[in-house]
Formats: C-alpha cells, structure tokens, sequence
C-alpha cells in the first residue's frame, strides 16, 4: 500500500466512520475507531493532524442536530469517538520515544547528545500536540456551558411566560448540565488514561 495515497484518503475514511458511528446509535462499537487509530499510527499521522480533521468533521455534524441535546449528543459521542481513534496513535508516539531512550543507552557519547536532543524535540512537539487537544477539548465544554447560560436566560424568559414553558426549559437545561458533566468525567478519564501510560 503506497503510504501517502492511504494518508490521502484517511480523512475521508475518519470522517465516514464518525458518521456512521453517530447515526447507529448507543449501540455503536467504538472497534472502527480505533482500527483507524492504529491505521493513522502505522501510516505516521499525528495527533493534531488528527484533531484538524476531527474539527472539520463536527462542523458538518454538529449543524444536523435540530436542538441544543440533539447537538450535545453528537459532540458527546463524536469525543468519544475521536478519543477512541488517538489512543493507538499515542500509544505509538509513547512506544518510539522509549525505542529512541534505549538505543541511547546503546551509543557513543556525542551520538548519546543528538539522540537526547531529538527526544527532547519529540517530547515537546507531542507535548504541544496534546496542549492542542486539551484547548479543543476546554472549547467543547465551554460550547456546553454556553448552551447551558443561554437555556438559563431563556429559563427566566420563560417564568415570565407560563408553567409549561418552564417545565420544557428547566428539563433541557438539566439535560446540559448532565452532559456537561459527562464530558468532565471523560476528560477526566482520558487524561487520567493518558497520565498512566
């Protein structure tokens, strides 16, 4: 398989994935993404080539949703899709770092230097690459705590109104809020995950 045709079409593949994996439901397999996620680290594709990708994708997605919890499901179920696909790709980036750190054991003093000085650069570009992903991730969950502000303000608009109105708001408002808390938990996970490997 020619590496730069099969990156060429690893996007399109990531993104048809997403789909389906979105449109089938709770009872999905999250088996695809990481199958993609072992096949963007065999064919050497970062983690932030992965998050651009990702972020065009939920452009497209996220605007099929009809309302605030429709929208907040696809983004919930959309992160765990994508936290699904970098986990090999991590584990791979992990795994060539120690390869680089045994070899250095292995050498000359002076080759010893460059070997650590390439680790060093290695470390802080995937340091950079996970910064990346958190910032996103903190977007994703200050996007919720918006919606949750704006099913807030609609909330007093709505008391104004009548008890119907009100029920209706204060139930999508406590649906926000559950998924926000959701999403703090698999952060959370996530980075714990991440922290022990």
């Amino acid at each position: 398989m020619e590496t730069g045709n099969a990156t060429g079409t690893w996007p399109q593949t990531y993104e048809t994935a997403l789909r389906r994996y979105i449109g089938a439901g709770s009872s999905a397999s999250l088996q695809p993404a990481n199958r993609l996620g072992r096949q963007a680290a065999a064919l050497g594709i970062q983690t932030l080539y992965v998050v651009t990708i990702h972020k065009q994708a939920m452009e497209d997605l996220v605007s099929l949703g009809s309302t605030a919890p429709i929208r907040q499901a696809i983004i919930r179920r959309a992160n765990g899709f994508f936290g699904e696909t970098i986990i090999p790709i991590e584990k791979a980036h992990h795994h060539a770092v120690l390869k680089i750190a045994t070899r250095v054991d292995d050498q000359p003093r002076a080759l010893q230097t460059h070997l650590r000085n390439q680790m060093r650069t290695i470390l802080a570009l995937q340091e950079d690459e996970r910064q990346h992903h958190n910032r996103y991730l903190y977007d994703e969950i200050a996007r919720s705590v918006l919606a949750i502000h704006l099913q807030l303000a609609k909330w007093r608009t709505a008391t104004r109104l009548n008890s119907k109105a009100l029920d209706k708001e204060v139930a999508e408002t406590q649906c926000l809020l559950k998924q926000c808390g959701e999403k703090v938990a698999w952060l959370t996970q996530a980075f714990d995950t991440w922290q022990n490997e």
